[in-house]
Parts: structure tokens; sequence; C-alpha cells
């Protein structure tokens, strides 16, 4: 169980692509609060290039991806996540 009580207290999500060393290439910022829909549609991203790690020269090369996300309280059961 996540020590969470609600889904704004998670606050902000970070997905990251990384190369196959475990090296963050690039990386898309969300607020948890972008996710509380029960049947989410498929979402997709562009990366943003990681300023630390300078692999990823070009904004346009950061990378793309999609995905569904729902963050709910483990307690609901109604939940349907075959669609």
């Amino acid at each position: 169980m996540l020590p969470y009580a609600d889904i704004e207290d998670i606050g902000t999500i970070f997905i990251y692509l990384c190369n196959s060393k475990g090296e963050r290439l690039s990386y898309a910022k969300f607020s948890a609060n972008e996710f509380n829909d029960p049947n989410p549609k498929l979402l997709w991203i562009e990366f943003v290039p990681d300023p630390v790690n300078k692999t990823i020269t070009s904004p346009e090369k950061g990378g793309l991806c999609s995905f569904r996300l729902s963050i709910h309280k483990g307690d609901k059961s109604s939940i349907n996540f075959s669609a």
C-alpha cells in the first residue's frame, strides 16, 4: 500500500526513457491528478531530453511513448483494466 492518502498527495510523476545501461536519456513530467480516470484512454507523450545526460542533443529526438495509467485507491474493486 502506498503512503499516500489521496492522489493529490502523490504530486509529480516522472516517466523516464533509459538506455540499456539504465542511464536516463529523456523524461516526461505529469501531475498525479492527470491519471485519476478509472478507464484511461491511450496517451501519447513526447519525452524531453534530460539536461544532465547530454546523449540526446535535439528536443525532437527525445522519444515517443504510449501508455494507459490509472491511479486509484487499493480498496476500489470496480475498476475494469481489461479495456
